[in-house]
């Protein structure tokens, strides 16, 4: 079996603490603000406010520093779980639908 899987190949990036505020756009037109815990080249986790759908796919705007500037990323996800969290919220582990190599290098330059 290949090194592959459907984002693209496989990373030795461990998860990254990343914390930040974002935005998930679903397809009904609904954006919800959430908070971001971590992130690998492959997705991230969030916490959220509102219950969302496990199996939803839904757009992520969040921004990552470059170079001592923010740039903004909007990317498709797939909610893979979500776990709540008491009186947190909901915590969403998130993944990248498609292969981007700009957001894998931004991640994999993360420190």
């Amino acid at each position: 079996m290949s090194g592959l899987n459907p984002i693209g190949p496989r990373s030795s990036t461990q998860r990254k603490v990343f914390r930040c505020r974002a935005r998930l756009l679903l397809s009904d037109g609904k954006v919800f603000e959430v908070r971001t815990v971590d992130i690998t080249t492959g997705g991230m986790s969030v916490m959220s406010q509102q219950d969302l759908r496990v199996g939803a796919q839904c757009s992520l705007v969040f921004e990552l520093p470059v170079h001592g500037a923010l740039q903004t990323l909007t990317t498709e996800v797939k909610i893979v779980y979500a776990t709540l969290i008491g009186t947190e919220g909901t915590r969403l582990g998130l993944r990248f639908v498609t292969f981007d190599p700009l957001r894998t290098q931004l991640i994999d330059g993360l420190h």
